[in-house]
């Protein structure tokens, strides 16, 4: 019903609590301009363009929906889709506006003190490398392919550089941990064990590269083979310390010397970082052994108002370059300038930069860089007669999901600017390319008059879920969504809409109830209770409606025999 990960992480009771406590007209008010009109409020949606309100957000339901683009969701909901945040990170803002320490579930979370063990580990394994790297027998040879490579024992001493003995247990006899220490080094990477359950260290024959977080803990290593070997790289695996996804090699290092930041320059390995740096390009950064994330481009944002996306100029690099556009596409509010550079064919920064210096080096970051819409348009025309309307079509067919995930506001308007007049079209005409709605399976059949008995009733109890208190439903047991539905208002006391759907957030319903819960009913309906009540009487006596739901419900999981019997029941009553 709900992503068991996420939930358990933070318990549900504070979840329905913290939506208790929210207003969500407030909560929107404070980020947009809408209006009250009737019993919603009203505005332009700020997830896709248009010129004509079709956002609403409901009160009493806690509850919003744009009618335009299909967007809805309770007030977490809103945060995660207006401020790009996933849910634990929305959960969390709310709950700082509240004054409220959100919980986590007992068991999901080391305890406080072994997270620091986990640290002080760590720590001592970094220690360990580096002075290894100065006692080691076979030092020599470390330190003369670092010199080779042009690395400077100043700048290894800046970010730390150590290594990694060839012995399979160098750092285990070292920290010499006890049994639950060892548990604690395997799982943050350092060990690992061999069939016979023998403990080895994992980091072998490599010179280390420590990972630290923002406050300068160390919390995973990338470890580069010396010689010839596979693979070239060993990066530390997920581990409750480190989340490659959202942490970037280098930022520490560099704020360390920056209190702000011009600009940053992503780059692509370790070295890249490393050898910018000793050349006085201090700014640089590397994702860790993955492609650039939305994480990394909200860590990126907060830290400066220029990214600059380094990579080589070959097929490979050119693809990881297009992967960075669009996931860098929902964050082009026009606060924010994302550029790209292609670095010669056989070179990369690191070659690069020991070749031409610093000096030339800026100097391509400054007059060789594509602007986002700049390589957008250019990867896009690819292969594409654009004075033909084929190949007009074909581009603004590729564009149409690159558009829809560009957030409002000035940049959108430059891009589509700039669209326009490329193709000889009216800023309007545009507009009207990309904007136009499609027909959807759900705006059929949650039009007006269109709902069957059950739909209705899980509507009005979605938009009303007090009724769940009123009425004799011991006939619904036949229909499972609406039953499994007032069993839930029922024991978790929910109040709102909001709350309710909040349950289903991973369901496979979920979207179908969403719609459901802004289904207009006619004005004609004055009393609901009674509406509710003649609804779950008819239920109760209809097979038609029983038929419904159950077809409904073999959409989202198998039937159980039971089930499939009545269902072939129902269907010869229906032929009969």
């Amino acid at each position: 019903m709900r992503d068991q990960v996420r939930m358990a992480q933070i318990p549900q009771y504070f979840i329905q609590d913290l939506l208790n406590r929210i207003d969500i007209v407030d909560l929107i008010q404070a980020k947009m301009a809408i209006k009250k009109k009737g019993a919603n409020y009203h505005g332009l949606c700020p997830f896709h363009q248009e010129k004509t309100p079709s956002f609403t957000v409901s009160q009493p339901k806690q509850f919003y929906h744009c009618f335009g683009c299909g967007k809805h969701g309770n007030a977490i909901g809103f945060l995660m889709d207006f401020e790009r945040l996933d849910f634990i990170e929305a959960v969390e803002e709310l709950a700082r506006q509240q004054g409220l320490e959100v919980p986590r579930e007992q068991g999901t979370h080391e305890k406080k003190e072994d997270f620091q063990t986990l640290y002080t580990l760590m720590e001592k394994a970094c220690q360990f490398y580096q002075d290894q790297l100065k006692s080691n027998p076979e030092r020599n040879r470390v330190v003369q392919y670092l010199k080779n490579r042009g690395l400077s024992g100043i700048t290894a001493k800046r970010f730390s550089l150590g290594l990694a003995p060839n012995s399979w247990d160098s750092l285990l006899k070292f920290l010499k941990p006890t049994p639950p220490e060892t548990a604690m080094l395997k799982q943050i990477g350092l060990m690992s064990y061999n069939d016979k359950g023998r403990v080895f260290d994992k980091f072998r024959d490599r010179i280390m590269f420590p990972i630290h977080d923002k406050r300068g803990r160390v919390v995973a290593f990338g470890g580069r083979v010396i010689d010839q070997g596979e693979p070239k790289y060993l990066n530390s695996p997920e581990t409750p310390l480190f989340h490659k996804g959202k942490m970037l090699y280098g930022l520490f290092e560099a704020k360390q010397l920056h209190n702000k930041f011009q600009q940053i320059l992503v780059v692509e390995g370790y070295m890249d970082v490393v050898m910018l740096a000793q050349h006085g390009i201090t700014y640089a950064v590397a994702a860790l052994g993955t492609a650039t994330t939305s994480d990394h481009l909200r860590v990126l944002k907060q830290e400066t108002q220029e990214i600059i996306f380094c990579f080589d100029g070959d097929r490979a690099g050119k693809e990881a370059a297009w992967r960075a556009l669009k996931v860098a596409i929902p964050f082009m509010t026009g606060e924010t300038d994302v550029r790209f550079l292609f670095v010669p064919d056989g070179e990369d920064p690191d070659s690069l930069v020991q070749k031409e210096g610093k000096a030339a080096f800026e100097k391509r970051l400054r007059t060789e860089t594509l602007s986002l819409a700049d390589f957008l348009i250019r990867k896009l025309e690819e292969g594409l007669n654009l004075k033909t309307p084929a190949g007009k079509s074909r581009f603004m067919l590729a564009f149409k999901p690159l558009h829809a995930l560009l957030p409002l506001g000035p940049y959108k308007t430059f891009l589509l600017d700039t669209l326009a007049h490329r193709f000889n079209f009216t800023f309007e005409q545009i507009m009207e390319l990309l904007e136009k709605p499609e027909n959807t399976p759900h705006e059929h059949t949650m039009s007006k008059g269109q709902l069957n008995l059950s739909q209705k009733a899980l509507a009005l109890l979605l938009q009303n879920p007090d009724l769940a208190n009123q009425g004799d439903h011991t006939q619904l047991s036949n229909l499972p969504a609406l039953s499994d539905l007032l069993t839930l208002i029922q024991e978790k006391t929910l109040k709102t809409t909001g709350q309710v759907l909040e349950y289903f957030r991973d369901d496979p319903r979920q979207e179908e109830w969403s719609m459901l819960a802004m289904h207009a009913y006619p004005s004609a309906i004055q009393n609901i209770s009674q509406e509710w009540l003649d609804l779950i009487k008819k239920l109760g006596s209809d097979p038609e409606a029983e038929l419904a739901a159950l077809q409904s419900l073999s959409t989202i999981r198998d039937l159980t025999p039971e089930e499939k019997e009545q269902l072939k029941h129902l269907l010869r009553m229906r032929l009969s």
